[in-house]
């Protein structure tokens, strides 16, 4: 729990940030991410850097590897962390879309309803994983 709460604290920091392209919070998240800004997805960027800034305020190591890319994000959560299809507060969420997939945090749950960071809802679920 206290890493959950450490990286929802790092990410509350971003709420508001426009998430496009042209973004200069785009930018500043790929920075965090490795110093550099490119075209790659910003979503697992996002959720690697809060949890590696967590991570280092804890003095542990990140148990995520550092990677832009949705499915190898969940694959490694597999084997490092607990994998559900449950939401919880703090969770990472994963979920399919046409060319590829998304992540990022679960913020609220409510009943069987979720909020997240990246104001995903219940569309395409692959599955939730816990620190």
């Amino acid at each position: 729990m206290i890493l959950t709460r450490a990286i929802l604290k790092e990410s509350e920091k971003w709420l508001g940030c426009k998430t496009n392209s042209k973004s200069k919070c785009t930018d500043e998240i790929k920075k965090l991410y490795n110093g550099k800004v490119n075209n790659e997805a910003w979503c697992c960027k996002f959720v690697w850097a809060m949890t590696n800034e967590a991570c280092k305020k804890l003095g542990i190591k990140n148990p995520l590897i550092q990677t832009a890319s949705t499915s190898q994000l969940l694959a490694s959560a597999k084997k490092n962390l607990r994998v559900d299809t449950t939401p919880g507060v703090g969770s990472i969420f994963y979920t399919t879309r046409d060319g590829g997939g998304h992540v990022g945090f679960v913020i609220k749950v409510d009943g069987n309803k979720f909020e997240t960071t990246a104001r995903q809802r219940n569309k395409n679920r692959k599955g939730f994983s816990h620190f």
